[in-house]
């Protein structure tokens, strides 16, 4: 009975997270070709989007992703497990993401449910945003769309369906642009309007006029509104000055990341809980205070390199040279009691503080390596290479 009730549990989850959103994406595909009639339908199905959407992206983000920092190394355990990812994008630019999507929300939900009431140019103004909206998802997508089967990150179905409520943005744009003009193009005909250009003699009168006119007619909206984004996303650029925001945010909010396809930056390689707790303590620790030096391998995985590390394992090889049987000895209590220590090393400053403890064996270590090695700097440079 245990095992019934825990299998409807899982499948309602999966038919929530999963079956529901992908049902909407090909109902949403289906409506930009063939129109849904109700009313009522269109905003439900648009509702069910705009909800479960955002809500699946932040269940995918946030709890199975858990991202981090491009500046932050991944602690994996190597027996496998959920992996962890760098987010796609810089979480120090996030208010300009935030502003775009925000923009971006609003200028659809007045064309989805107000169309009736606003004026030509607020039409203009609105499908404006939902373009600026639409080349935010697309450039989202290629951030993040060529890494769906990437082996070392996560699960293949979560980058698409993390894509789902992006896409499904797009194809809700094209479709309430096609029913706002086609709605207008009805109450024209209806109405049997014919626009008129009024002759002022006046330069600036003209110019308005034949703004004018072009508003008039909707055939035109749509090549408006692609200009209209260029005024517009410069407006917000000029807000998100005043708070702290770079010029060029919206571009570095892409490529101030590592791993993804606009991305720039190069993330300290993946360090694992049952690695060398000092290979940890050089990826993990501040710059300033552990000094790496450069990438090294180590099992065949990349590992980042300071001093330190060098000379301890320097001197680990000098003493199994010297002493075999003292080594093995040597080995086993290390492999007993400090393996375990790198599952504690979990954020910067436990790193600095395993450093800084380290360093009087460090000194120790040193002094053995100029006592007994004829060559101890090409030792100690040689290692991991």
């Amino acid at each position: 009975m245990q095992t019934i009730i825990a299998g409807t549990l899982v499948l309602m989850f999966l038919l929530g997270t999963h079956g529901i959103p992908i049902i909407l994406t090909i109902i949403n595909f289906y409506n930009v070709f063939v129109p849904i009639h109700n009313v009522l339908v269109r905003k439900v199905k648009d509702l069910l989007i705009f909800t479960m959407g955002p809500l699946l992206m932040g269940l995918v983000y946030f709890f199975l992703w858990a991202p981090e920092y491009w500046e932050e190394a991944l602690y994996l355990p190597m027996s496998g497990g959920t992996l962890g990812v760098h987010e796609p994008f810089s979480r120090v630019y996030s208010p300009t993401m935030i502003t775009l999507c925000i923009l971006a929300w609003f200028g659809y939900m007045i064309l989805r449910f107000a169309p009736k009431k606003l004026a030509p140019l607020m039409k203009v103004l609105c499908m404006a945003a939902t373009y600026i909206g639409c080349g935010f998802s697309i450039v989202f997508m290629i951030q993040i769309l060529p890494y769906s089967f990437s082996a070392y990150t996560f699960v293949p179905w979560e980058v698409p369906m993390f894509c789902l409520f992006p896409a499904n943005y797009i194809l809700s744009t094209i479709i309430v642009i096609k029913e706002v003009l086609l709605e207008e193009k009805e109450l024209i005909e209806a109405q049997n309007r014919v626009p008129t250009n009024i002759q002022t003699g006046v330069a600036e009168k003209k110019v308005l006029s034949k703004i004018g006119t072009l508003l008039q007619n909707s055939k035109n909206w749509p090549v408006l509104a692609l200009v209209a984004t260029i005024p517009l996303l410069g407006i917000c650029v000029m807000v998100l000055l005043l708070f702290g925001q770079q010029p060029d945010a919206m571009i570095k909010l892409f490529t101030d990341t590592s791993d993804w396809t606009f991305s720039q930056m190069t993330s300290p390689p993946t360090v694992y809980y049952d690695d060398h707790y000092l290979c940890t303590v050089a990826a993990g620790g501040h710059q300033k205070l552990v000094k790496p030096l450069r990438f090294g391998k180590r099992h065949g995985h990349t590992i980042i390199v300071n001093r330190q590390l060098c000379i301890a394992n320097a001197f680990e090889e000098l003493i199994a040279e010297k002493t075999p049987r003292f080594h093995k000895r040597l080995r086993r209590f290390y492999d007993t009691y400090g393996y375990p220590v790198a599952k504690h090393i979990t954020n910067k400053w436990i790193a600095d503080i395993t450093y800084l403890i380290m360093k009087p064996l460090e000194w120790l270590f040193l002094i053995v390596l100029y006592l007994c090695d004829m060559q101890p700097e090409k030792r100690i440079s040689r290692q991991y290479i």
